[in-house]
């Protein structure tokens, strides 16, 4: 979901592989029963289909706090008031309603009851709803990610690398900093800096509970460290991106 619009030597990616997807395909791709026809492994495809018949469907209950995450979400990613809605939300710590992400079995490296759910006709909605406006959603990505670009060459600063052979979908932009504590201290008025993957196993309770072993992947476990992520959804506008600039500056 990541990488949805991302193209990898002009290529979609998901459009090649063993498991491709059908996108932008002609009726010519499709059999009989409408099923795509351009798979290269049927057996996949049916295996697929058989694990999707078997996932149970989301409460009701459990959808409406689906949604109202999805609400909360854009709160607190609305970096004109994410002070005032993060702290809010933040002190309501563990006593907070809202479906985790992770659960305390997942951290240890176990499986969660019932991990495999479909979605609920609200969420299939929703999700359609921003399929029809991906062009435009990943235009506005591409065009901050630009900005950040920009801004950070003009104080002399590295931004993301790109492969040449790569177009990214820019979901964040990523920014390796040199004291990630005093970047998020810095940019704290003005952004909640994304702060994921600070293990080479990310949300384990520790990696050792993967079998990991420390110093075996020393390039990941430095980016661990000092990576942090900008916001780059549509809310953010590009009179927010020179301010946070500024702020990395002054500790890069």
């Amino acid at each position: 979901m990541h990488a949805l619009g991302a193209t990898w030597r002009g290529q979609p990616v998901g459009s090649f592989g063993r498991a491709r997807s059908s996108a932008g395909g002609d009726e010519d791709d499709f059999d009989d029963d409408g099923r795509d026809g351009r798979h290269s492994d049927g057996a996949l495809v049916a295996r697929v289909a058989a694990v999707r018949e078997a996932c149970a469907w989301p409460s009701r209950w459990l959808t409406a706090r689906y949604l109202i995450k999805l609400l909360a979400y854009h709160v607190l990613t609305e970096p004109r008031i994410h002070r005032l809605a993060r702290a809010a939300y933040e002190r309501l710590g563990e006593a907070q309603p809202l479906p985790r992400p992770t659960s305390p079995e997942e951290l240890r490296g176990g499986w969660r009851e019932e991990l495999e759910r479909r979605l609920a006709n609200a969420q299939a909605a929703i999700g359609l709803r921003q399929l029809e406006r991906l062009d435009a959603n990943l235009a506005h990505r591409c065009g901050i990610a630009a900005l950040y670009d920009r801004l950070l060459a003009e104080r002399g600063l590295s931004g993301a690398v790109v492969p040449a052979a790569a177009a990214p979908s820019w979901v964040r932009y990523p920014l390796l900093v040199p004291d990630r504590a005093a970047a998020i201290r810095q940019t704290h008025p003005l952004v909640v800096l994304g702060t994921w993957f600070t293990s080479v196993l990310e949300e384990a309770a520790s990696p050792a509970d993967g079998g990991y072993v420390a110093g075996s992947c020393p390039r990941a476990e430095d980016a661990a460290r000092r990576l942090v992520n900008l916001p780059t959804h549509g809310r953010v506008r590009e009179a927010d991106a020179a301010p946070l600039d500024d702020a990395l500056a002054a500790r890069c």
